[in-house]
């Protein structure tokens, strides 16, 4: 029986701060209830959203992101009629990231190639792979909930393997972050003095882009392919006044993390006592609008409308 089931807002926190005590403390014997898994998750895509958003919002790479988080949806579909409509997450995975490479590689092209400009490039590519997997979902999976997941996710629905899987996902994407925080650093806010220096910038865009399609695929089930671009923009858009690239991954990771909280508390508390079955997911993304929105309005900055442009933080 979930624990949370009859609790209100605030018996919410301190049943689940109790609860996570005795997890850490090896005291805990039940198994992970339904609300825990909900902010587990949460709290890792949080986490991998802002160390992987910083980079993309210092890079100005957040539309290309967003035309990942879309364009994956055609790799799935394929994947998912491939296997005979049969759950696989590794050939999900694969099907996914291999999408990703191709729509960054469709990018390029049309960029250097056809000289188009990039958001032009972006605006051409993500709509015509996103349609196609729109097109897709209509035709081929009428009789599976696939449709209104892919867009919404289903945060009910998950459970601990998805959880294992977010935990992995998010340790290697945050190791890999580690190990090459210097040249992400400098490509991040100077692509052309890093170029000078000798590091392969090339490699490290499609590192990155190879990693934002990992994430995507890794949130897919819990908010689907829509709503996961929140996460990597807006606690980020709330710690980029921080004084170094490591301090606004840092922010941005407790950020995502207390709204997680939060909102999961909140949807338990509104389906309790006033019947009312709210997205987690959705109501997670619109919390994160309205503090980044109240964050702005309430210290805005003397530069263009509030938001600080790049610049090599003081300290790493």
């Amino acid at each position: 029986m979930n624990p949370y089931i009859h609790t209100t807002f605030f018996e919410f926190f301190a049943l689940f701060f109790s609860r996570l005590f005795q997890l850490v403390t090896f005291q805990l014997n039940s198994e992970l209830a339904s609300d825990e898994i909900q902010i587990f998750s949460l709290c890792l895509i949080a986490i991998l959203g802002a160390v992987l958003g910083a980079k993309l919002v210092f890079k100005k790479m957040t539309m290309l992101a967003n035309a990942l988080s879309h364009t994956i949806l055609l790799g799935i579909v394929l994947a998912f009629l491939l296997m005979g409509g049969v759950f696989y997450l590794p050939g999900f995975v694969i099907a996914s990231v291999l999408t990703g490479i191709l729509t960054t590689f469709f990018v390029q092209v049309l960029t250097e190639r056809f000289k188009l400009y990039e958001d032009a490039a972006i605006g051409y590519v993500f709509t015509t792979l996103f349609a196609m997997g729109i097109m897709l979902v209509t035709l081929y999976t009428k009789n599976v909930h696939l449709g209104l997941e892919s867009i919404m996710g289903n945060l009910d629905a998950l459970h601990k393997d998805d959880l294992s899987y977010l935990f992995w996902l998010c340790l290697i994407n945050v190791s890999i972050t580690v190990a090459f925080f210097k040249e992400f650093k400098l490509i991040s806010f100077d692509s052309v003095y890093s170029k000078s220096l000798g590091i392969n910038t090339g490699f490290f865009n499609y590192l990155l882009m190879t990693q934002v399609a990992f994430f995507c695929v890794g949130a897919f089930r819990a908010v689907g392919v829509i709503l996961v671009l929140s996460f990597l923009v807006s606690p980020v858009l709330i710690a980029k006044k921080a004084k170094s690239l490591g301090r606004v991954m840092l922010f941005a990771s407790l950020i995502g993390c207390l709204v997680a909280i939060v909102s999961v508390a909140l949807c338990r508390h509104l389906l309790v006592y006033y019947d009312l079955p709210v997205s987690t997911a959705g109501l997670t993304v619109t919390l994160l609008f309205i503090l980044t929105l109240g964050f702005y309005i309430k210290k805005p900055s003397q530069k263009r409308g509030g938001l600080i442009h790049n610049r090599i933080p003081d300290k790493v």
